[in-house]
This record gives C-alpha cells, structure tokens and sequence, in this order.
C-alpha cells in the first residue's frame, strides 16, 4: 500500500543500504492489549534503526456498502520517514469499486507534509488527514489529487482492538514488523464522491482499520490477506500468510467468542489468472485450522470478485473485493459438531513481486 519513489525501484533487492544488523526489540506481554498509543505513529522508535531507511508504516480503512454497491480502501503511509538518500516520501492509495467499474489512485506527497502523532492515529499526508474523535470513533477525509475521489467518513468501532502480529523477526536480521486492528470491525458513516458523480451518503456500511509498521526489505516480503465484516451478525475475520515472518493465522469474532488459529493452518491459492501477460495472481483460496485451544475449528474460503491492480508499489498489489465463506465447528469429545456458517462480502489481497 506504500507508494514509493522511482528510482528505488533500481535498487537491488537483497543489497543492504547500511553495514550490520539491528535485531528486532523482544515482544510485549502475549495478553498486552492494544492502546490509543499503538495506533499512533512508530517511526521515532525506529529512527536509530541500522536499516532506517526501509522503515514503512500505514493506516488501512476498508469500507463495504450494500445499498450503492460501493466499497472502498483508503490507506496513509510513509516509506523511509527519516528521509535516508533523500528517498523518503508519503503517501495515500484510494481504490473505490462501483457497479461501473472500479477507478484507484496512488498519490506520493512531500514528506514534509506527513505528520503523526505518536499518542494517537491523528495522521496528515498532503490534505488528508486522520484524526481521533475519540478511542472508537475516527474521522478518515482523503482527496486522490486527479480529484476522482472524495472520502469524508467517520469509522465507529464494532469490535475490540487486537493485536495481529508484534515484533515479528523477519527473514534477515534486522527486520521485524507490527501488524495490529484497532477496529477488527466497524460502522461507517459519512459520504464517498467518484467521477464527478453526486456524492454517495453511507450509514452504517461495514468496515474496518488496521496499521502497519515494519523495518523490512518490503519488496521481497509478500503476502496474503483476506478480510471480512458484518456487524449486524457480529461477524468478522482477519486470515494472512506471510512467509517472510513466518506467519499464517486467522482472527475469527462471532459473537462475544474472539478465536486465534495460528497453529499449523493449512493454506492454497486455486484459479489462477492472468494480469498483463506476465504475471498471474489467484483468484480464490483456502484456509483452515484449530485454535490455540484446541476446541475450535474453521474452515475458510474466497473468491475475488472486483480487481483494483495497484502496480505504482515496488510489488505487484491486486486488491480485490470479495465472497469470503467461513464454517466454525466446536468439538465434542471425538466429532466436531457444527457452530455455524457466514457467507460475507469482504477484501482479499495478494502481492507479487514483479521479477
């Protein structure tokens, strides 16, 4: 989701910028829950980093409306904040997919113009900005700079903040990332305007808002993201593989039950298709596993069905809407007996590297 200047695409990949190599800080408490704090910017706490200058961080807001068949990505980040080979910029990525068709926007601006708090997620690229209305409801307005798209939504959540992956050691020495959702699950109201066309009201669509951070070689660490939100069923789930941080897990809410499955989940990827001739990206998956516990069992699948190709980022992004099914099962001595079944509208992304 970080856009990035030209010229780091003719980098060599696996050369390193600067000599040895920072391990990543040992990991919280497993039970710390996530503060107002987390959601806040990280890049001051990475400033003295060996490899600073693959530090990257986003803010990521999803949104799903039924009644005007829009959905949404609206994400602001940063690549390389302290600014190393005067190669550090800003960014915002807006994708809205419409009955018509889909239209995205990948916008760098000056770095001078990127600020984030480090108490809370009040966060400004260029005219966008973030702000906190309070601890579960934040205000999200962002312009892509052809003018095709208008956001002016507030985000209330619907679910708990939740930890997705803390300091995660990477493939090389020095890497390490952060993945948290401040809301797993959310209602989104205000209004989205695409084309020139009459601004779209929203009320109560589902979405959603997780962040990221990390000090990684980000054009080789790809990975693989699904994400799905009913708040009226009280249902939502965060599914990601991430080879490069050794992480595959789902995050499954229904109800008042919180489920992690991150222990041996078996994942595919099915239906693969072209893009560009050269490149393909799948268009379905599958995911499933037991919980920490041992006394649950989900089983996952989805097919894309929108494609937003965002090919300004140093991988290959195909972002796309999807159908996401889940089936949840409990045990019972020797059988697991059936706990429920969800068809849900959500997000599935996939990247690739572009060699």
């Amino acid at each position: 989701m970080i856009h990035v200047p030209h010229a780091l695409r003719v980098l060599l990949a696996g050369r390193e910028l600067r000599a040895g190599a920072q391990a990543p800080a040992a990991p919280p408490r497993a039970d710390a829950a996530p503060t107002l704090a987390d959601d806040g910017g990280h890049a001051a706490q990475y400033a003295t980093h060996s490899h600073r200058f693959w530090y990257v961080e986003w803010w990521y807001f999803t949104f799903t409306d039924a009644a005007s068949g829009l959905a949404g990505i609206v994400a602001v980040g940063v690549f390389n904040p302290t600014n190393e080979l005067g190669l550090g910029s800003a960014s915002t990525t807006a994708v809205v997919y419409t009955p018509d068709g889909v239209f995205t926007a990948m916008d760098p601006w000056p770095l001078d113009t990127y600020a984030a708090s480090a108490d809370r997620a009040d966060v400004k690229a260029g005219p966008n900005q973030i702000t906190v209305v309070d601890p579960r409801a934040y205000q999200v307005k962002a312009r892509s700079k052809d003018g095709s798209m208008t956001f002016d939504l507030t985000f209330r959540a619907a679910d708990d903040a939740r930890w997705l992956g803390h300091r995660m050691p990477g493939e090389r020495p020095w890497e390490v990332s952060s993945w948290m959702s401040w809301m797993p699950a959310a209602r989104v109201s205000g209004t989205v305007t695409v084309a020139g066309r009459a601004p779209v009201a929203l009320a109560d669509a589902p979405g959603y808002h997780d962040h990221n951070w990390a000090v990684w070689l980000f054009p080789c660490c790809v990975w693989t993201w699904v994400s799905a939100v009913d708040p009226e069923a009280r249902v939502n789930l965060d599914f990601a593989d991430q080879p490069s941080f050794s992480y595959r897990a789902l995050y499954l809410r229904v109800g008042d039950e919180r489920i992690a499955f991150d222990r041996g989940m078996d994942f595919s990827l099915a239906d693969w298709a072209r893009w560009m001739l050269l490149w393909k990206r799948p268009t379905a998956g599958t995911a499933s596993g037991v919980d920490r516990t041992g006394a649950w069992r989900a089983e996952l699948s989805w097919r894309a069905l929108q494609l937003a190709a965002l090919w300004r980022a140093p991988m290959l992004v195909f972002e796309h809407t999807a159908e996401v099914t889940v089936s949840l099962s409990r045990r019972d001595g020797e059988r697991w007996e059936p706990a429920g079944s969800w068809v849900l509208r959500g997000f599935y992304e996939y990247t690739a590297e572009w060699l």
